[in-house]
């Protein structure tokens, strides 16, 4: 009998297995999708926009162009495997010229979900993917920023915006702990000041928490991932800065102004 319970149970518990062991299947087709995009635009869709562009901005412009439409098309095979389901609230906003937009990062999934409603974006990336033999030529076709130098990464956002261009800033600089997260960077903050640019906040939801911080990718959740992005009411500078006494005390307020409305949103306890 005590042999007949254990098989019964193991029979019980064996399509669990089965479903998340497919689901670690499909998850890793989805990685296996992405590389093979990211390898035909960097050998085939970046060099093609090179060669018929007559400028760099423009260039630049197409590149993003080409990245936003492959995003759209990672997630509608996302989608349909199941594994992730993306909405937007207020995405029309983010089609304005010229938006100095700051998220937090819960997900690895964020930034390139963000894209995906941004046809054109100046993004802040990591120095190593200049140097990646994949990434290198995608990454400074699309005119993006490397993280490693504070002072030429503020001063080239900045010449972005009053150029009329977005930019995308993660002010964590990394992923976000579950259920948190990370200490604010002021990069936005001087980046803000310098441009007189205010922020357009858009908080990231991911539920259940998946791909985060110190996340294995094959360690994915039982239901399907939801990936919700709110566009939110803009962080005025003039008002979050008003009465400090220097650039360093107001790029403080500003970035403290911008940890609240991610506490608030999120209902963390600041």
């Amino acid at each position: 009998m005590a042999a007949s319970s254990q098989a019964d149970r193991a029979l019980d518990a064996s399509p669990t297995w089965l479903a998340r062991a497919g689901k670690v299947a499909l998850l890793a087709a989805a990685y296996g999708a992405f590389g093979v995009g990211a390898a035909a635009n960097a050998a085939l869709g970046v060099p093609a926009i090179l060669i018929f562009s007559r400028d760099a901005d423009r260039a630049e412009r197409r590149v993003q162009r080409l990245l936003q439409r492959s995003f759209s098309a990672y997630f509608r095979i996302v989608e349909a495997l199941g594994l992730v389901r993306l909405r937007c609230e207020g995405a029309d906003r983010l089609l304005e010229p010229g938006l100095l937009v700051v998220a937090n990062h819960p997900s690895r999934l964020d930034a390139i979900a963000l894209i995906r409603f941004m046809p054109q974006a100046d993004c802040i990336v990591k120095r190593a993917y200049f140097d990646n033999p994949l990434f290198r030529i995608i990454v400074r076709s699309a005119g993006y920023i490397p993280n490693d130098d504070g002072r030429a990464l503020v001063a080239a956002c900045t010449r972005q915006l009053l150029r009329g261009r977005t930019v995308l800033v993660v002010p964590e600089g990394t992923r976000s702990p579950h259920r948190g997260l990370a200490p604010m960077q002021r990069g936005a903050a001087h980046i803000a000041l310098e441009s007189g640019r205010d922020l357009l906040p858009v908080t990231v939801r991911c539920e259940p928490p998946s791909l985060g911080k110190n996340d294995v990718w094959w360690k994915v959740p039982d239901a399907t991932i939801e990936l919700t992005l709110t566009v939110g009411t803009p962080i005025r500078i003039e008002k979050s800065s008003s009465g400090q006494p220097t650039r360093g005390r107001a790029a403080r307020a500003v970035t403290d102004a911008i940890r609240r409305h991610f506490e608030q949103e999120l209902a963390l306890d600041g």
